[in-house]
């Protein structure tokens, strides 16, 4: 924080002075000569020219100093909280919203706290020596985990990225046992060296872009021998802008721990069209791929009955936990390649001197997952090829159909990955795995896959191709044929949700303020509209904030909203509630993307928006934000006209 002269209220010296009379306060180049703490803040700043229509005020609960700029926003609030007469908050703005705040919180004149506020973030830096960098983060999303990330290796600063990395203390926290501590050591075992050639690999200038990741899931404590449920995201993919043409990092894991998310290992570098197997290593459970060997000691009883008492099988067992124990780092591609192909190797051996039928599906299975991982390297993607010509093999097999079904299954995966990795056109890849997924069902209806292609199939159908009344029959087919999935309920949500218009919204559950059930039918009477959201999806960072304003525009008229939050973790979404001014009904239940709130309506994709009228009857389905307004501002224009009546 830079230091002014006495006129402006110095850090640590009186606010008000008495040796300083009002009429010699602060300039407004003075409050302006003031930095936050941090760079990577994007504010407004008066220009020069502008100075004579901005206006600097003083404020006297609490004391402080307020300056707007020629438009009349708000752009620095520096306040005394405490009232001991010098300043100890800092913020500032961008269009009138504070976006960034330097905190003194032991009053010694020095910011020791930095948080990232509204459009800005969720970071909160702790600065413990008052250096003006960060020591330690409080909090910090796991989006903005990995642009720490970035940021530290295009800076070749390696304390930057153990700040967003899972540390000793992080896995006590976690309460996890020696073996979980074991592999992640092992894992950041070679950190130094990688950073280093990462940090070389990367051109100079390089930003951070965006993260993309799936939705976080809640893995249960026991697989690393605790307490505490572990929240992951897996296999999430970074950008990279920077050089001729955009990079990727992928990050295998990214754990909440407390309020903070930290990556397990160092994410890896591929190029622009390529992705690498997930290197899982603080939950093996979220790879599937990665299976402990059947033969291993202290394994699953199961496990050990699938290795049959032969001379032969026992050998190439003993192999394959030989080669399971040493599997490559996730950043060598070649290396890992040539793993999955040997796996497979020793896997199809064992399935075919296997006599016993489950034996010879569970390590064709395991052939067929090996295979799988090989071509997500995209260093082998004649792998696709291979997985069909095991399907046609076994097809042609009287006991071959399970597996047929499970290798084309893949086969079918495998490639529309491969594509959209390449392709530009998504909606095209989408539509064609929709075909190649009804071909499959009906190829093989009886698969153990069936239930996924049909859901796979249903949600292209609606959100690809926005073929609604396609998509109702392929969750009705779900329904019929897999009755006993654990997915025939949600297609029923999603029948539920497509037919929706003309139909009354019925939802309960607790209420995110935490005082007591939230129901539907509490808001009859009132327009209203129903937004699916989640502090992870980042559409509903930035409109959420926007609909409170159109909440505020109609309230008056018999206007309210219904926030549905499938956050997995209540805090993290009362504290955006809080930190963003929503002050609507939110619900929220355990399970996130498959609480029940979201499978009532079979929720797909987040952000989704519905309008409910005054009868409690859905009016809209399917909204995009930019269509809110006008159709809120319609429907109330109706309902005003019919009281008139």
């Amino acid at each position: 924080m830079q230091r002014i002269s006495a006129r402006l209220f110095a850090i640590g010296t009186t606010l008000f002075a008495s040796a300083v009379s009002f009429a010699e306060g602060p300039s407004i180049a003075d409050v302006l000569a003031i930095k936050a703490t941090q760079t990577d803040v994007t504010i407004d700043t008066p220009d020069e020219a502008t100075f004579a229509k901005c206006r600097l005020e003083v404020s006297k609960k609490p004391s402080g100093w307020n300056l707007w700029d020629s438009r009349g926003m708000l752009v620095r609030k520096f306040v005394d909280s405490n009232a001991d007469g010098a300043v100890d908050q800092w913020s500032f703005y961008q269009n009138g919203q504070e976006i960034y705040r330097d905190i003194d919180t032991d009053f010694d004149g020095k910011p020791d706290q930095c948080r990232w506020l509204r459009s800005g973030g969720s970071r909160w830096g702790i600065d413990t020596n008052q250096d003006g960098k960060i020591d330690q983060w409080k909090s910090i999303s796991a989006e903005e985990a990995t642009r720490e990330a970035v940021q530290a290796i295009v800076t070749n600063d390696i304390k930057r990225l153990r700040l967003v990395l899972l540390s000793t203390e992080d896995l006590k926290t976690l309460k996890a046992d020696e073996a979980t501590v074991e592999r992640v050591s092992k894992a950041q075992s070679k950190l130094e060296t990688t950073f280093q050639d990462l940090a070389s690999s990367l051109p100079r200038g390089s930003k951070w872009s965006r993260f993309d990741g799936h939705t976080p899931v809640a893995i249960p404590g026991t697989e690393i021998g605790s307490s505490v449920d572990l929240l992951i995201y897996y296999n999430g993919t970074v950008m990279i802008e920077g050089g001729e043409q955009s990079q990727y990092f992928r990050a295998a894991e990214i754990v909440r721990v407390g309020d903070a998310w930290k990556l397990v290992d160092l994410p890896a570098l591929v190029s622009a069209n390529q992705t690498i197997n997930s290197g899982i290593v603080l939950a093996p459970s979220l790879d599937q791929q990665v299976v402990a060997s059947a033969s291993s000691t202290g394994g699953k009883e199961g496990d050990q009955a699938l290795v049959e008492n032969n001379e032969k099988i026992q050998e190439y067992a003993d192999l394959l936990k030989k080669l399971d124990e040493n599997q490559p780092n996730a950043n060598d591609q070649k290396a890992l390649v040539a793993y999955y192909n040997k796996r497979t190797e020793y896997c199809a051996f064992i399935g075919s001197k296997s006599k016993k039928q489950e034996n010879r599906e569970y390590w064709y299975k395991q052939t067929a997952d090996s295979i799988n991982s090989a071509v997500q390297t995209e260093q082998y993607p004649q792998g696709v090829e291979v997985l069909n010509q095991y399907a046609d093999q076994f097809d042609k097999l009287d006991w071959g159909a399970k597996l047929g079904s499970y290798f084309r299954f893949r086969a079918i995966n495998s490639n529309i990955a491969l594509k959209l990795s390449k392709e530009k056109d998504h909606s095209k890849v989408q539509q064609e795995l929709v075909e190649q997924l009804i071909k499959f069902v009906d190829t093989y209806p009886k698969s153990e896959d069936a239930d996924d292609a049909l859901w796979q199939i249903g949600n292209g159908q609606e959100l690809a191709t926005n073929k609604d009344d396609q998509a109702i029959q392929t969750y009705k087919r779900l329904k019929s044929e897999h009755p006993d999935s654990k997915l025939a309920e949600k297609a029923d949500g999603a029948i539920r949700r497509l037919e929706s218009v003309g139909q009354p919204f019925q939802l309960s559950g607790k209420s995110l303020a935490g005082n007591g059930n939230i129901s539907s039918a509490d808001l009859n009477g009132n327009v209203y509209l129903v937004t699916y959201w989640a502090t992870w999806c980042d559409p509903v960072k930035v409109e959420l904030p926007k609909l409170q304003k159109i909440r505020d525009k109609f309230h008056d008229r018999g206007f309210e909203i219904l926030g549905i939050c499938l956050d997995n973790d209540p805090s993290t979404a009362t504290g955006f509630v809080k930190e963003n001014g929503i002050n609507w009904p939110n619900l929220i239940e355990e399970g996130g993307m498959n609480s029940p709130l979201a499978v009532k309506y079979g929720i797909v994709s987040l952000p989704y928006l519905m309008i409910v009228d005054a009868d409690g009857r859905v009016v809209k389905k399917n909204l995009g934000f930019a269509q809110i307004e006008s159709e809120i501002e319609s429907i109330m224009a109706k309902k005003l006209a019919s009281k008139k009546q």
